[in-house]
């Protein structure tokens, strides 16, 4: 894969696997695997003939291919946002910054992969077939609508663009399959050719069966009719593979069943992707380097990495009974550690606080000249007296506490809503953030947080800041830019809910995240009743997706909450377990995480409920990084297995957090 200018390693590697998952959905597609359909008329899956006729083997193969190809370095990935405007700009802007590019560049390139034909006669064949084609083949776009194929192919020239692209991804082909020269000659000869009538002869409109006209045009051409020219009509023929139609439309597939056939259907196919840029040798096509891909900065990238901040180092903490023996990923542990080891500023914000001895460790930090600034959700004075006595021991320390000032329910709300919010900063570069509470029974339950240092906690500075000034404070910390970490390779986004429709971006990440899984979604939760996200949940198994869920069996006075969730996902066919509480601790299954084909793993405060998504102040933290995930991944495995199909219910009294 090429490289991008000043783009992070995490980000350009975050590029190259979004290449090959891109590829592997395609081809996936392609084949109809897992009950997926390509658009053709074919039915079932669709073997290919390279490879043994089993499901099994044509994953492997799908597998290796995808993972060579996306270690080529002239084929890039620019992910265009998947819905409109965002897809529709995205396209117009790179097709006018990309359009003197391709215009000036396209006879050039052609003439350049032709002298990749090695054999003089096919190499003639090809040189004069092409004196005599339409003359708009070398101005017009690559598709008619400039809906599809990668976005610079919408300018003049872009038809040619396509044809030499498709050239090079067949070559690649070649060398992965091992391919004579004699047949790559072949395959060459027929691909710059295969779309050189798309037009028709006359040139009009696209024709359905464009194939079959420059196949004709070969055969008219001299040396057309030779053995070698006609397994090059062959291969300008049936490069629609399932795809070809007759010239009125009828679909007549062709689904490969030699070689060149079906390399040659994999270099069309492939190649005219979306998101995916191959580079013509000789090519320069600046204007990829300057597309933006740096995550911290916006831009037209893929629809949710925009939001992604670059050079984080995420270390992965959970409760201490799935934690190694030295405890070094212990949530209270690194609490306690992070309080002591602070050299400038603590700032708080959490919902549940209940002990005392963290408490009188800000008050030593404070004494020793630290700012520590707190803020808190309202005492509820019917189960939160542990909290009310670490207030009181705070304010008398010197501490500077506030009181999040939440929203009572009402004629027109349904509850009360709560400042949910669990975050620990310490000197405005490093965070710890995620699901537990810091209540005296909260060390008990099973919950997972992280601690993050590096640039997004800047972002978790503004987000304490504007907290503090809706509860009251008057003097905020600076925020000082933070650099990236040197050994930050996670991209991280924060995601905050509230009342306010503008910070729903907790619902909105998990509907995205579990919308674009492609293999797996596996889940712990405290409480699961958002209706949306269960629907979200059982479409992703209805496409294929993994989907399994670990519930808490949570009941608060006669309500037994996750029940409906338990029904719709076992009545979808999702893997579905209850967490088994421990009856002499009160234990309880308190995360709320969400793993994403173990590459991605969202985690916060936020239960994923109608007032955890749409009324409560939260934050949670989304987070691309291979081992992170495979860190919860296997904790999730773990947990899965020790799960149980009926739940035992314990009454979840509120003071229990």
């Amino acid at each position: 894969m090429s490289t991008v200018k000043n783009v992070p390693a995490s980000t350009a590697g975050l590029l190259r696997k979004a290449l090959a998952d891109d590829m592997k959905e395609s081809l996936r597609r392609y084949h109809q695997v897992d009950g997926l359909k390509n658009g053709s008329q074919t039915d079932g899956v669709q073997f290919n003939p390279l490879c043994k006729a089993d499901e099994k083997s044509l994953k492997k193969h799908m597998d290796d291919v995808t993972k060579y190809l996306s270690q080529q370095k002239n084929i890039d990935f620019r992910p265009s946002p998947n819905f409109e405007p965002h897809r529709g700009e995205f396209r117009t802007d790179m097709a006018k910054r990309s359009a003197k590019y391709v215009e000036s560049s396209a006879k050039l390139l052609l003439e350049q992969a032709t002298n990749l034909i090695m054999d003089p006669s096919l190499k003639a064949l090809v040189k004069t077939a092409l004196k005599s084609i339409p003359k708009e083949f070398y101005s017009e776009p690559s598709s008619s609508t400039g809906k599809y194929h990668p976005a610079d192919e919408i300018n003049k020239g872009g038809l040619v663009l396509h044809t030499c692209r498709v050239v090079a991804m067949a070559q690649h082909l070649g060398d992965f399959y091992e391919i004579s020269q004699k047949e790559r000659d072949i395959l060459t000869a027929g691909l710059i050719l295969h779309d050189s009538c798309k037009g028709g002869e006359p040139w009009e409109v696209y024709a359905k069966d464009h194939g079959d006209v420059a196949a004709a045009h070969i055969a008219k051409t001299r040396g057309g009719n030779s053995a070698d020219g006609k397994l090059v009509q062959q291969v300008a023929a049936n490069h629609m593979a399932q795809w070809s139609q007759t010239a009125d439309g009828k679909r007549t597939p062709r689904p490969p069943d030699n070689k060149l056939d079906q390399i040659v259907s994999y270099a069309d196919y492939l190649a005219a992707q979306d998101n995916v840029y191959v580079i013509p040798e000789g090519y320069k096509a600046d204007y990829l380097k300057d597309t933006p891909v740096d995550v911290e900065n916006s831009g037209p990238v893929a629809e949710h990495l925009k939001w992604f901040t670059s050079g984080n180092k995420v270390t992965p903490l959970a409760d201490a009974a799935v934690t190694p023996k030295d405890k070094s990923d212990d949530i209270f542990v690194q609490v306690k550690q992070g309080i002591r080891e602070a050299k400038k500023s603590i700032q708080l914000e959490m919902f549940g606080l209940g002990q005392k001895d963290i408490a009188q460790l800000l008050i030593d930090r404070k004494k020793e000249g630290l700012d520590v600034q707190v803020v808190l959700d309202p005492v509820n004075d019917s189960y939160e007296q542990e909290k009310q006595e670490c207030i009181d021991m705070l304010k008398e320390g010197g501490v500077e506490v506030l009181i999040y000032p939440t929203r009572e329910k009402d004629e027109t709300n349904k509850y009360d809503q709560i400042n949910h919010v669990k975050m620990l900063l310490l000197d405005g570069d490093k965070a710890i953030i995620g699901g537990m509470n810091w209540g005296g029974h909260s060390p008990v339950n099973h919950d997972v947080d992280v601690m993050i240092e590096g640039p997004i906690v800047d972002k978790m500075e503004a987000l304490f800041n504007k907290d503090y000034a809706k509860s009251g404070g008057n003097n905020p910390l600076p925020i000082e830019k933070t650099s990236a970490h040197p050994e930050g390779e996670s991209l991280v986004s924060l995601a905050t809910g509230s009342d306010d429709p503008k910070e729903r971006q907790i619902k909105a990440a998990l509907h995205r995240a579990i919308r674009d899984a492609k293999e797996s979604v596996h889940c712990e939760l405290f409480f699961l009743t958002d209706w949306s996200i269960l629907k979200a949940l059982t479409d992703a198994k209805a496409r294929g997706v993994d989907v399994k869920v670990l519930l808490n069996p949570s009941q608060i006075g006669d309500t037994k909450h996750n029940e409906r969730a338990y029904d719709q996902l076992t009545k979808a066919g999702c893997d579905v377990k209850w967490f088994s509480p421990n009856e002499e601790t009160g234990s309880k299954l308190h995360a709320k995480i969400g793993i994403f084909d173990g590459q991605e793993v969202i985690l916060g405060s936020a239960n994923w409920s109608g007032t955890g998504l749409t009324w409560n102040r939260e934050a949670n933290v989304d987070v691309v990084d291979k081992s992170v995930a495979g860190y919860y991944e296997k904790m999730f495995k773990a947990d899965f297995k020790k799960g149980v199909d009926e739940p035992n219910y314990i009454e979840n009294k509120h003071g229990a957090t």
